[in-house]
């Protein structure tokens, strides 16, 4: 797993962009495509895959609630994710995005399932990915 950092140094920190907001049901389809990518995808290291599997299905199951959103840097995990999601979908350096989002997940189900962790370990992958 990647090395652990406690993001809350970040709080409040992050740059801010313009993150289009999705509805909770299209958010839900991208997030099940996107767990059956995580399930079997070659660049996920399997010893990390089921946490990375694990993060999904919780920011899932917290879609457009509390657990997602950090209100210090006005952002929601599940909405940034959803912005991942299609960029991965659309193919573009997609095993270098995957594989960098199974150890921001693996991350989030171990150490950082709060919201900035969610929020700051995803929208890292955000910019650097350009997915807006």
């Amino acid at each position: 797993m990647a090395n652990q950092l406690d993001v809350h140094t970040y709080d409040g920190k992050l740059c801010r962009a313009e993150i289009k907001e999705f509805k909770a049901a299209e958010k839900k389809i991208h997030f099940e495509k996107l767990y059956q990518i995580v399930q079997t995808h070659k660049h996920i290291d399997d010893k990390i895959r089921a946490f990375a599997l694990k993060a999904v299905q919780i920011i899932m199951d917290d879609i457009d609630k509390t657990p997602n959103y950090s209100g210090s840097d006005l952002q929601r995990a599940d909405d940034i994710l959803a912005h991942i999601c299609i960029k991965i979908f659309e193919g573009t350096d997609q095993d270098t995005i995957v594989g960098n989002l199974g150890e921001q997940l693996a991350d989030i189900a171990t150490s950082g399932s709060c919201p900035q962790g969610r929020v700051n370990r995803l929208f890292q992958l955000f910019m650097a990915f350009k997915c807006g």
